[in-house]
């Protein structure tokens, strides 16, 4: 007792295509979504003088999203086989040996944003270069102003099912007693969630059939139950109903931006630069959290109430040049005209160089104790060289690059910050309130026990996800860039492309250690009497719905669930991250018969390579107890590298009849992945290198598409 479990292992999903053929029956086919979006653009420009214009443009969008995505939103999507051979009444389970999924909290969530853009462009351009004395050198010069405003307004709304009524049959464990809850609320509880089970097979124990479409709504059943009192089976009639859950927000950000653009073309265009620079002003809001009637039900009207905002304020610098040292110089232009392979080369050499400074303007994030977090910073340079030869028939380009960015969002998953708050929100209250035999969770005995920070301890209980947590890190890239194109003839094109980039990250989730710095010794030192929170008790021990399982303690849960997967995203500072292939490359060619008996017919094809990457890291060494805790980030599991081959071929048309010889009409075959038939391959891996989840590869495709010029 009290020693954590070891690492997570995952049971390798499905792969003998006689049990669940998976290249004809898709058993998430019931998830689906509907996107809808009214797009507005209206653009004025006007020339007020010979060499100033002025643009206006106004934007809007009104987007709509319905996502019914249910299966595998909960937990991932696992194939069981029903055991049972009799129901709990005894009689025959006439499912008996067929496998089934089970759904949990099947969710419906809606997103709609309304997205509006006004923005003034003004623009100037100075040209010295029609002067015939020696302001010519003066070159030209142009300069532009911007000034743009964008609202957006976002709504997360979710929508969770649940038994209409209000006995306490349907609610076992109300997650707050003042009011008690009705099952929706409890969506992290495993005593009030709604579960449904879809069977997608024969007796026999192969999948036959997909689960088919079930969306969210209102719908009436059976539910068969034994009461205890009258020593009989109930056949009961209930209403499945579906209600806004309590975590829904709504998010509105204004942004005003200003920009200033110059580009010089100076020296007979043997130097350009640019400078650039652009503010943004952030005003960003999130709703309140939501408040409940007194029958339980989510009360929506702090969706129309704002949290303070968060108001920031940034610059981006970009500043750059290119020079061509050899341009339009005598002794350089003349030999290249007569052929000379190196003066070419010479005449269209260039050197460039750019640098930036930026802000990122997200949504509104804060840390555990509720402190709003800085806006990620970032910065960039890249530089490199290109030329030109064989009268620009062949143009080479390449470039380095670094970037960095500091409070970058994404280093380290959502889910076990959201867990973090859980542990304390749900497993340590439930704890708290049995000791204390407190009325509710709410109780002061409890918040005594917990001692949360005052903002924490002033939520309703259930409402941490409603602030927005994320931990930041520090982001650093660098690669290069390579690109090489070759038109032999006019009709024919040849571009080969390659990439190298290695991502380090650094300063991961420090939110995180402060957080657990104040919170651990509190959970370890948690006892009264001889019931000690952290490794005293199991979920046994604790009201069915805490979340714990029956023999786990809360150190269980925590390693399990949170802390194991922040160490590892900890122990990968300073390397570069696996997961990211370093090395790509491709390359197309296209060539379009102009005579002979296939002219207008165009043949083509491409190659693309993609490196090896991580999917998983083998296990570190065990622990002197014989329990291996960790995982090792020095030896990744690395998948294979990926090479795909398209090809393609078209015809254009002098003209069709019923469209007439004005109108160009160009037909074309393409199949991707020509050489590709299907199958699985491994997206993660257990710590000793076996696949333990895949994701199915489509064969070959083919697409016929049609394009009409006017």
């Amino acid at each position: 007792p009290g020693i954590p479990a070891g690492i997570t292992w995952a049971q390798p999903g499905v792969t003998d295509q006689s049990i669940y053929d998976w290249e004809e029956i898709n058993i998430i086919s019931g998830n689906y979504g509907r996107d809808e979006a009214d797009i507005y653009n209206i653009e004025l420009e006007q020339e007020i003088l010979p060499n100033l214009h002025l643009q206006l443009g106004w934007y809007r969008e009104d987007y709509k999203s319905d996502v019914h995505y249910y299966i595998s939103q909960q937990t991932g999507v696992t194939l069981y086989v029903d055991t049972d051979s009799v129901l709990l009444d005894g009689s025959p389970n006439p499912n008996f040996g067929r496998p089934y999924i089970e759904v949990t909290s099947p969710d419906f969530f809606q997103h709609p944003e309304d997205n509006m853009t006004g923005r003034a462009n003004l623009a100037y351009e100075l040209d010295m270069t029609k002067h015939d004395d020696w302001k010519t050198w003066l070159g030209r010069h142009r300069i532009m102003g911007l000034w743009q405003h964008n609202q957006i307004k976002r709504d997360q709304l979710r929508y969770r099912p649940y038994i209409s009524g209000g006995t306490q049959l349907w609610n076992p464990m109300p997650m707050a007693g003042n009011p008690p809850a009705p099952d929706f609320w409890s969506g992290n509880t495993t005593a009030n969630v709604i579960e449904r089970r879809f069977y997608v097979g024969d007796s026999t124990g192969h999948v036959t059939q997909d689960p088919g479409l079930y969306t969210n709504g209102s719908y009436a059943h059976t539910f068969r139950w034994f009461n205890p009192i009258t020593q009989s089976w109930v056949n009961e009639p209930v209403q499945e109903e579906t209600a806004l859950h309590f975590v829904s927000t709504r998010s509105k950000q204004e942004i005003k931006s200003y920009a200033v653009a110059l580009q010089d073309f100076l020296f007979q265009d043997r130097l350009v630069t640019t400078l650039g620079w652009r503010r943004d002003e952030s005003d960003a809001r999130v709703s309140a959290g939501l408040t409940r009637f007194p029958n339980g039900f989510t009360n929506p009207a702090n969706l129309n109430v704002f949290q303070a905002p968060q108001v920031v304020a940034g610059e981006t610098k970009t500043y750059g040049g290119v020079v061509r040292p050899f341009k339009g110089w005598g002794f350089v232009e003349r030999p290249a005209d007569d052929g000379s392979f190196l003066m070419d080369g010479l005449r269209s050499l260039s050197f460039h160089y750019n640098r930036s400074e930026n802000l990122s303007p997200v949504g509104i994030n804060t840390d555990f104790f509720n402190t709003l977090l800085p806006l990620p910073s970032g910065k960039g340079k890249d530089y490199g060289v290109s030329f030109s030869l064989f009268k620009e028939k062949l143009v080479a380009r390449i470039n380095w690059f670094e970037a960095s960015q500091n409070m970058a969002r994404g280093a380290v998953v959502a889910q076990p910050l959201t867990r973090t708050q859980t542990f304390d929100d749900q497993i340590f209250r439930a704890w708290a309130q049995m000791v204390t035999g407190a009325p509710n969770n709410t109780d002061p005995a409890v918040l005594a026990l917990l001692q949360l920070p005052e903002f924490h301890a002033a939520q309703t209980p259930g409402q941490f996800f409603n602030v927005p947590v994320a931990a930041t890190s520090t982001v650093e890239a660098e690669g290069l860039e390579f690109q090489l194109t070759y038109n032999p003839t006019r009709n024919w094109t040849i571009k080969v492309s390659a990439g190298q980039q290695e991502t380090i990250y650094s300063a991961i989730a420090p939110e995180y250690d402060a957080w657990i710095a104040v919170r651990k010794p509190i959970w370890e030192a948690a006892q009264v009497g001889d019931s000690r929170f952290w490794t005293g008790i199991t979920g046994a021990n604790l009201p069915e719905g805490s979340g714990l399982g029956q023999s786990q303690t809360p150190a269980d849960w925590f390693f399990t669930n949170v802390d194991s997967v922040m160490r590892t995203a900890k122990r990968t500072e300073g390397k570069a991250t696996p997961s990211q292939r370093e090395w790509r490359w491709n390359a197309i060619t296209n060539y379009v018969f102009d005579q002979g008996r296939l002219k207008g017919f165009g043949v083509g094809g491409a190659v693309r390579w993609e490196d090896k990457a991580a999917i998983g890291y083998y296990a570190a060494p065990a622990d002197p107890d014989g329990i291996i805790r960790e995982l090792d980030v020095n030896r990744p599991i690395f998948d294979e590298s990926e090479t795909h081959f398209d090809f393609w071929v078209s015809y254009r048309f002098k003209g069709l009849p019923w469209l007439g010889e004005k109108v160009g009409t160009k037909l074309q075959l393409n199949v991707r992945d020509a050489f590709e038939n299907g199958g699985l391959k491994p997206i993660s891996a257990n710590p000793d290198g076996t696949p333990s989840a895949f994701r199915i590869v489509e064969p070959r495709q083919w697409y016929l598409t049609a394009t009409f010029d006017f």
